[in-house]
C-alpha cells in the first residue's frame, strides 16, 4: 500500500533532516534588498529603474543555503516624466519575477561573510506607454538563469540583523534585458 509507505518516508525524512536543523538553526534568514537596474528591450531605451527583492534563505549547512524570493520593478509612473513631458510617449518596461536556487557563503573575520548564489528566475515583463490612452500593453514571460555575488556585515548594535551589498545578473532569453542589478539591503537571521 502506498499510504503507509508515504507516512514512513515522511517520518524518516523528518528524522534525517533533524541534525541539519540543529546544526543550522541560527543561519536561516529573511532578506529585503533594493537597488538600481538597467532595464530595456528593442522597442524601449535602456532606463534605470528601482528594483526590490524579498527572499528567504534556508540553511542546509553553515555554508550552503536554499535561496527563494520575489523580485520586481515599480509599476507606478516614473517621477521624471513630470519634469520631462517628451518622455510621455516612450515605452515603459517593468518586470516581476520569482527565483530559486542555491547560495554558498564563506565567513571572513568572524563576522563578515561573502557569498555567491545562482539559480533559475521566472520573470514577466510588461511594456506599456506612459500615456495610458495610447497603445495597449505588451507582455512576455521567460525562464532564465541568475547569478549574484555579495557581502554582508552585522549591523553594529542590532542582534541578528546584517547589512548586505550585492550585484545580481540575469541572462534573459527574450528581447528584454535586466543586467546588472546593484542591491543594498538587510537580512534578519533566526
Amino acid at each position: 500500500m502506498a499510504f503507509p509507505s508515504l507516512w514512513f518516508k515522511t517520518i524518516m525524512l523528518l528524522l534525517l533532516a533533524l541534525p541539519f536543523q540543529v546544526l543550522a538553526a541560527d543561519q536561516h534568514h529573511f532578506y529585503r534588498s533594493s537597488g538600481i537596474a538597467k532595464i530595456g528591450n528593442q522597442s524601449s531605451t535602456f532606463d534605470e529603474t528601482w528594483v526590490t527583492q524579498i527572499g528567504f534563505n534556508y540553511a542546509l549547512s553553515s555554508a550552503i543555503k536554499l535561496d527563494i524570493g520575489y523580485s520586481e520593478s515599480p509599476s507606478f509612473q516614473d517621477f521624471s516624466l513630470f519634469s520631462q513631458p517628451q518622455l510621455l510617449n516612450q515605452p515603459k518596461l517593468t518586470y516581476k519575477g520569482i527565483f530559486g536556487g542555491a547560495k554558498v557563503q564563506h565567513t571572513l573575520f568572524d563576522n563578515t561573510s561573502i557569498y555567491a548564489k545562482g539559480g533559475v528566475a521566472i520573470n514577466k515583463f510588461d511594456e506599456s506607454l506612459s500615456n495610458a490612452s495610447s497603445a495597449p500593453e505588451a507582455d512576455s514571460s521567460e525562464i532564465s538563469p541568475y547569478f549574484s555575488i555579495g557581502a554582508s556585515i552585522p549591523a553594529t548594535n542590532l542582534i541578528n540583523l546584517d547589512l548586505n551589498v550585492e550585484i545580481s545578473y540575469q541572462d534573459p532569453e527574450l528581447k528584454s534585458n535586466v543586467n546588472p542589478i546593484f542591491l543594498l539591503g538587510a537580512q534578519y537571521r533566526f
